[in-house]
């Protein structure tokens, strides 16, 4: 969609997933740990509060169809048709799918193994096809901030297949919403830039060159905050006991964690008792 609300929409989309992801994974590698026992990746997080309720799923989704009724109205409003609103929509149907299938794996549907991976890598791919040629006849500044996203799109695809192929390292998980953050920030630049109260000069050299510096910006502010959300996380996590020396069953088992928590605080009241 040609506007800011057509690039913050998708951009908050990504922020969300990103944050979501890195809190889940931040707090399943430092419970593990505590436990004893192996880190292991997934594509979706289930919640502590409602472990049963599908929510990540049910929000991708959700937020899918309607960026895709939306796209598809303002497309065809006053009889128009406007390719890059179904570049738009045709994003959203991908992810939508690999929210679909999120939900059927969280309900035990028996897929064949990393068909959730395979179908987030397709819609971070098909996304990226279509913004490469999102820009067919834009201005100068319009092509070099596309290019950027491109560029961002195409590092969270890497990541994801990263994340497939290394399961047990938390490095190559937190490279995913790392990446999605940065899509996703990019995405409101991108609408600030070009529909925001002071629109940039299409010719300006020195505009595209300063375009570039905002982008390793955004990197810095991204690396920082997961920084910092790390050490948060880890700090919360250590105040609920040191590590014990019970290891569970590999790969990490969050049902058996829980249960763990809940036990070594009675265990530790009978011995202070005794």
């Amino acid at each position: 969609m040609g506007s800011f609300v057509g690039h913050a929409y998708p951009g908050s989309l990504f922020m969300v997933l990103a944050l979501w992801w890195t809190v889940q994974m931040l707090q399943r590698y430092f419970r593990c740990k505590r436990f004893g026992t192996e880190y292991v990746a997934s594509v979706a997080h289930k919640s502590q509060a409602l472990p049963r309720v599908p929510i990540e799923p049910i929000f991708k989704m959700a937020v899918c169809t309607f960026g895709i009724v939306g796209e598809i109205i303002q497309g065809h409003y006053n009889d128009e048709f406007a390719p890059k609103n179904w570049h738009h929509a045709t994003m959203f149907v991908f992810f939508g799918f690999s929210g679909l299938v999120d939900m059927l794996v969280h309900y035990g549907f028996r897929f064949p193994k990393n068909v959730d991976y395979s179908l987030l890598i397709l819609s971070i791919g098909v996304e990226g096809f279509l913004f490469f040629w999102h820009v067919h006849g834009r201005e100068p500044v319009d092509v070099f901030l596309h290019k950027l996203l491109v560029f961002a799109i195409f590092m969270a695809f890497c990541a994801a297949f990263a994340e497939m192929c290394l399961p047990y390292s938390i490095t190559a998980s937190l490279a995913r919403p790392f990446f999605f953050f940065l899509k996703g920030t990019w995405f409101w630049q991108i609408g600030f830039t070009l529909y925001g109260p002071f629109p940039v000069a299409a010719g300006d050299d020195h505009v595209q060159m300063m375009i570039a510096v905002y982008f390793t910006w955004h990197v810095a502010i991204i690396t920082l905050f997961m920084f910092g959300l790390g050490i948060l996380i880890s700090s919360l996590q250590s105040q609920k006991g040191g590590y014990t020396r019970v290891a569970l069953s590999n790969p990490c088992n969050e049902e058996k964690i829980g249960l763990m928590e809940k036990e070594i605080p009675s265990e530790n009241n009978n011995a202070e008792v005794l």
